[in-house]
């Protein structure tokens, strides 16, 4: 497929922001451009012969199993992800990042390094975060840095898209519903250092047993983050922790930055300062820069987002916990006993995942919503019974707020739900955001109402 698309008929199948944003660009390089979005627009037909198309974008929400897709497949169209789009028309350097959990923070934060540590390269943070790589195509140049968030969903489908520098944060089981397995789900992940060369580099978690299946499949450069000390590890390159401190190791160690002015909570987070940390030292950025950007990097929204101390009882918002690994980790990441909300809509995940690794720290769990009866089945088998159920995201909430407020010492309430969001809320953003008004309006009524 040729980069001049003029007269080429291509359909983007699903209108939703990366969707439109191909449609956008596919327009101005003047291609015959044809759309379908069945989720949003229900009633609009098919407009194209698909035996007539020279290719489609399909948007990373829909899943393989959707009817147009397997039609697509069935009459040989080449499907292509929006960030193979993108990629055809890019400039500059691509540094792009994956993962299970941690990749918006991580992309957040490399962004501000960049921006705090240089002044005259062209510094773009979009993809998964929310800006689509096709928004920005237009406005890269050679000197360009794109710094992407890409999901293993954006993965499945690229074929020529090359990153400079990627990073696979982490792997845990994750979007089941949609992969057939767990090695499937790695599969998609690791295609992001497809297309890499020995000019490249590939950033892995030295702590995270799962990325270390396809090291030797890996055609760049590897190097690790750890948080443990590999000082005197031999097979050891990249950054590590000793001490409080962060050294970066080749033939010998060399000390970058102290964690102690960290605000950022938790062993996951981190693993993502590191990652950061590393990627922007081998690209040559100044040290003290980059532990500037570091040290003043403050939580994002819905990750582990402090909404309210009032009194004893610190109210937390992780709303972006939307698997089992993420929450379990950033419950262990707070100090003190807890009462923790769990609940939402399925991903398939096993919840004896979660009962096996509750932290005895969370003196009662609160779960609500689609999974609530599987997560009440999960802890019964283990024989936790200190929790209560709920049908909504309302009641679970407001009762966590009432149940706080008996506590004399010092207690957390977390939204850590550990599923996807969508039995009730449209992401987990409009989740995080219900969570934070009904915190922060105190006045609940008798019947578990916000009171107006």
């Amino acid at each position: 497929m040729k980069n001049n698309l003029k007269n080429k008929n291509v359909l983007v199948y699903g209108l939703g922001k990366s969707g439109i944003s191909a449609y956008e660009l596919l327009k101005n390089k003047k291609a015959n451009v044809h759309t379908f979005d069945d989720i949003r627009y229900p009633n609009k037909a098919l407009t194209c012969d698909l035996k007539t198309l020279d290719f489609a974008v399909v948007s990373p929400g829909i899943p393989p199993t959707a009817q147009l897709y397997q039609k697509l497949i069935k009459n040989n169209v080449k499907i292509i992800s929006e960030i193979e789009l993108a990629h055809m028309f890019l400039k500059g350097k691509i540094i792009a990042i994956t993962g299970t959990n941690g990749k918006t923070t991580t992309v957040s934060l490399l962004g501000e390094i960049y921006k705090k540590a240089t002044k005259h390269k062209k510094v773009f943070v979009c993809g998964n975060i929310g800006i689509p790589l096709t928004k920005i195509v237009n406005k890269t140049t050679k000197k360009s840095v794109i710094i992407l968030e890409i999901s293993s969903f954006q993965l499945e489908r690229i074929e020529n898209f090359h990153a400079h520098t990627a990073s696979i944060l982490n792997l845990a089981p994750d979007h089941l519903d949609r992969y057939s397995n767990f090695e499937e789900y790695i599969f998609a992940k690791q295609k992001i250092f497809n297309n890499q060369s020995m000019m490249d580099y590939a950033i892995l978690n030295y702590n995270d047993k799962n990325s270390k299946k396809f090291i030797n499949e890996i055609p760049s450069k590897v190097r690790f983050f750890s948080i443990k000390n590999e000082e005197n590890n031999k097979n050891f390159k990249g950054v590590f922790c000793k001490d409080n401190k962060i050294f970066f190791k080749d033939k010998s160690s060399e000390f970058l930055m102290s964690t102690s002015k960290i605000k950022l909570l938790g062993k996951k987070n981190l693993e993502n300062i590191l990652c950061a940390v590393l990627i922007a030292y081998l690209e040559n950025l100044d040290v003290k820069k980059i532990a500037f950007a570091v040290e003043n990097f403050a939580p994002l929204p819905n990750r582990l987002e402090i909404v309210k101390i009032e009194n004893n009882i610190t109210y937390i918002n992780d709303s972006k916990a939307t698997n089992i690994a993420s929450a379990v980790a950033d419950l262990n990441a707070i100090m003190g006993k807890k009462i923790a909300l769990f609940g939402g809509s399925d991903k398939g995940e096993d919840f004896s995942v979660l009962a096996k690794n509750l932290p005895k720290s969370v003196e009662k769990a609160i779960i609500y919503g689609k999974t609530a009866k599987k997560i009440e089945k999960a802890f019964k088998n283990f024989g936790i019974n200190n929790f209560v159920k709920f049908k909504s995201f309302d009641e679970a909430v407001n009762h966590s707020i009432k149940l706080a407020k008996t506590y004399k010492q010092k207690v957390s309430v977390i939204l850590a739900p550990a599923c996807a969001s969508f039995d009730e809320f449209t992401s987990y953003e409009e989740r995080g955001k219900a969570f934070k008004k009904l915190v922060i309006l105190k006045d609940v009524n008798e019947q578990g109402k916000i009171g107006k």
